[in-house]
């Protein structure tokens, strides 16, 4: 998602920030500017190959100096929350600059647009577990539907679309909490 962030200063690092994009909290570097328009990963996403290796974005260890080098994903380039330096960071913001090797000029990304490739170079992609690759081939445990409590499937995040929610509309708000959904039925 393109987005901006919102800077502020981090309380256990010099040379880190932390910062506030589509409402998550990111580590981002001190070369960030606040209010700097970004591309937020979400996460539960998984950064593509090219990506990774435009932007040297997959650490690893200098066989010859043995020093850590590149970014911070590990091989399978899975966008996750974790603590760096004591301080979590709930997905990943990087700048334009960072998709120039797709040939898609910065001035040229639109606040709010989403995309996961861009010049048919793959960009991000829903990161998905062995698990869940092996239910879908159906190896995994297999769940019979119920048809008194059929699967709600059609509500998009509020977070993603909450500015082009009409501004006379009516909301009602309910309580949902993480990883779960309700599920109801006409049970007689």
């Amino acid at each position: 998602l393109v987005c901006r962030v919102h800077v502020r200063e981090h309380p256990n690092a010099d040379r880190l920030q932390l910062g506030t994009a589509n409402g998550y909290q990111v580590i981002v570097g001190l070369d960030v500017q606040d209010g700097e328009l970004g591309v937020f990963f979400g996460p539960d996403g998984q950064l593509s190959q090219e990506m990774c290796d435009a932007n040297d974005l997959i650490g690893y260890t200098d066989p010859d100096t043995h020093e850590r080098r590149g970014g911070y994903f590990p091989k399978n380039r899975r966008v996750r929350s974790q603590k760096l330096r004591g301080v979590p960071s709930d997905g990943f913001w990087t700048g334009l600059s960072s998709f120039v090797f797709t040939g898609v000029r910065p001035e040229d990304f639109v606040e709010g647009q989403t995309f996961t490739e861009l010049n048919g170079i793959p960009i991000c992609n829903k990161y998905i577990t062995e698990a869940t690759r092996r239910a879908a081939a159906g190896q995994g445990k297999q769940r019979k539907e119920n048809i008194g409590f059929p699967k709600h499937i059609d509500t998009k995040q509020l977070k993603h679309y909450i500015d082009s929610i009409p501004e006379d509309s009516i909301i009602y708000i309910t309580e949902k909490l993480h990883g779960t959904s309700g599920r109801y039925g006409l049970v007689y």
